[in-house]
């Protein structure tokens, strides 16, 4: 792929997928840490079935927005505070429909995943308090699954996808690889693939 492609690839993605928000940080170059040296190559996940369908890279990443949100205890953090292992950043709400089939099958899929090898952040984009969104969580019976929340919905209108649930997929370095809008289906095998591979990278 020449690097025109490359450029003509993630502006399509950016534009017509994410929305125009996040090409304003990418070509802001907002959250770009300072690096003293090259960073490696980005390396994507392996794509079969749902997932070569649609997911949607990024060619050459893109720095992780510097917007934060809240987590549990009601502490400000930013995507920054996790580079030095890969995330899974996973958009969802209380009231999104689709949300209802693929947060249960995360919490069962979140059971296998290493916390010291990738970074799990599903944030709620409620308006509603956190011990409301905790409660709903606590009901589902979703254990494995941490709550954090964009109530205002800042760090979401970033990435720009529009929609709930989607994923994001961060590598150590802060960069953001592409996304998949819409469930992800994680009992699948191609999502069960993806998920080993942010264990790996």
């Amino acid at each position: 792929m020449t690097d025109n492609t490359a450029s003509l690839d993630r502006r399509r993605f950016l534009r017509a997928t994410l929305g125009t928000s996040v090409g304003a940080f990418a070509t802001l170059g907002l959250g770009r840490a300072a690096q003293s040296q090259p960073l490696p190559p980005v390396q994507q996940p392996p794509l079969s079935g749902y997932w070569r369908d649609r997911y949607l890279t990024i060619p050459g990443g893109t720095p992780a927005p510097t917007q934060g949100f809240y987590d549990a205890n009601n502490q400000w953090l930013t995507l920054q505070r996790y580079y030095g292992r890969p995330a899974l950043i996973v958009f969802w709400a209380t009231w999104c429909t689709a949300c209802q089939i693929d947060m249960p099958l995360l919490n069962t899929a979140a059971a296998g995943i290493d916390p010291t090898r990738l970074s799990l952040l599903t944030i709620s984009i409620d308006d509603r308090a956190m011990p409301e969104v905790g409660g709903f969580m606590q009901a589902k019976g979703w254990y494995n699954l941490p709550l954090f929340q964009d109530q205002t919905q800042q760090l979401f209108q970033v990435f720009g996808s529009g929609a709930t649930p989607t994923a994001f997929l961060m590598d150590r370095h802060g960069r953001i690889l592409g996304g998949l809008r819409g469930a992800a289906y994680w009992d699948r095998r191609e999502s069960k693939d993806v998920l080993d591979f942010m264990q790996s990278i």
